[in-house]
């Protein structure tokens, strides 16, 4: 009986827009991170995903052929207002919440001449991180930015010298590794704090009074000049 080769499976989809290239979006994003995350603006996740695709690129070969990724993203506000139409504002306020999220390290750039090309805010992913660690971080996002409680998380303050940036970032901070020690479940074990050296900081610097027994207070305001 004579035997026939099947035919060889496509590697690849047929839909054409792929030819010029695609980046692999995890399959928990979609499913499990937008449900997870009700309340958080639009512009977070177009920022994660402008993000997330250049995490993922291959920055050089290493000699036999192959790629070497090194899991970094490189940004600077005018080349994402550029290409992508994100504002600095928007930038400003998800660069801080990634940077006390457990997932990122963010060092943020720097200009100090316009005329001069000033060095861009560097993203350096964990690659260990898992979906407990994206859950927790969502699920502390999605709290702390919730229609509920909003505040301002640009601009001015309540508190003389101290940014809305810098509160938020303390009220993100405690909310992450709160949702990290108690985040279980179908997703695994509780995960340790990634925050407690930041937050330390950051009531150093004035965003935030803490009492003798380590309950943290800090004021901030809500949009519309709306105090709280």
């Amino acid at each position: 009986m004579e035997q026939t080769t099947p035919a060889p499976r496509k590697t690849r989809s047929s839909v054409k827009i792929l030819d010029d290239g695609y980046f692999t979006v995890p399959t928990f994003f979609a499913e499990t991170m937008m449900r997870l995350g009700k309340g958080i603006p639009n512009s977070f996740w177009k920022l994660t995903f402008v993000i997330w695709r250049d995490v993922l690129k291959p920055k050089s070969k290493d000699g036999n052929g192959g790629w070497i990724y090194d899991y970094t993203a490189k940004t600077t506000q005018e080349q994402l207002l550029e290409d992508h139409r994100i504002n600095d504002r928007v930038v400003q306020q998800w660069s801080a919440a990634y940077a006390v999220s457990g997932l990122f390290t963010v060092t943020v750039g720097r200009r100090h001449n316009v005329r001069i090309p000033g060095e861009p805010t560097i993203w350096k992913y964990h690659t260990e991180c898992g979906k407990a660690d994206w859950g927790a971080f969502i699920v502390a996002l999605s709290k702390i930015v919730s229609p509920h409680g909003r505040m301002n998380r640009t601009g001015e303050s309540p508190v003389e010298g101290v940014s809305a940036t810098e509160i938020f970032q303390l009220a993100l901070a405690m909310e992450v590794d709160k949702r990290r020690e108690t985040y279980n479940g179908t997703m695994g074990p509780a995960l340790p704090p990634v925050n407690q050296a930041r937050i330390a900081d950051l009531i150093k610097r004035g965003a935030g009074t803490q009492d003798a027994d380590g309950t943290v207070h800090y004021t901030f305001m809500r949009p519309r000049s709306n105090f709280r």
